[in-house]
């Protein structure tokens, strides 16, 4: 619900959950929010690696938007340059110039007016920003894929545990009860 508010969408969300493991459980907290899941009990260390890597995450995305809000201003710099140089050219163009200029669409006359040294450094700026992109999202996908794996690993320790836990409790049960017998036995009444 608090991711919902504008103000709160920038917090990681670590649900922590004690239910039986299912997939159906770590699949409804993500889809409400949540940046990790896990299932108690859980490791203090392991917690913090998982915060440290939603950390790194959220400022590798956060570089990722600069770098793009940095594209974009130059974008729109270069743009300004071309409406001013458009502009110069229509002021300072003979009367058949104009009607041609008129008859061209703007995205052709942005094109015609654009350096080429502007295009060329806008298109590689777009397709380093899209590689980038690409790159972050497949390295989150990893990431995300490790957390899980991590997850399953540690309710597997969990569900030894527990097991080894039940075992020991029959095998002290069953001791106390071969002694309580034995000492019975022994003992005349």
């Amino acid at each position: 619900r608090n991711k919902r508010n504008i103000s709160h969408t920038e917090l990681p969300v670590v649900m922590l959950s004690a239910q039986s493991p299912q997939e159906a459980t770590a699949n409804e907290a993500f889809s409400n929010g949540a940046t990790d899941y896990m299932q108690k009990p859980f490791s203090a260390v392991i917690l913090r690696h998982r915060l440290n890597v939603i950390q790194d995450v959220r400022q590798e995305v956060h570089r990722a938007e600069s770098r793009v809000r940095q594209s974009n201003n130059e974008q729109e710099q270069s743009s300004a340059k071309g409406q001013e140089k458009q502009a110069a050219n229509l002021a300072s163009a003979p009367p058949q110039a104009e009607a041609k200029q008129e008859k061209e669409t703007p995205e052709e006359a942005a094109r015609a007016d654009d350096d080429p040294a502007v295009a060329s450094a806008r298109s590689e700026a777009i397709l380093t920003l899209q590689k980038e992109r690409d790159n972050f999202k497949a390295q989150l996908e990893a990431r995300q894929a490790e957390m899980i794996r991590a997850n399953l690993e540690l309710q597997q320790v969990a569900n030894d545990r527990d097991r080894l836990k039940a075992e020991l409790t029959a095998t002290i049960t069953a001791a106390a009860t071969t002694a309580v017998a034995a000492t019975a036995t022994a003992s005349p009444a």
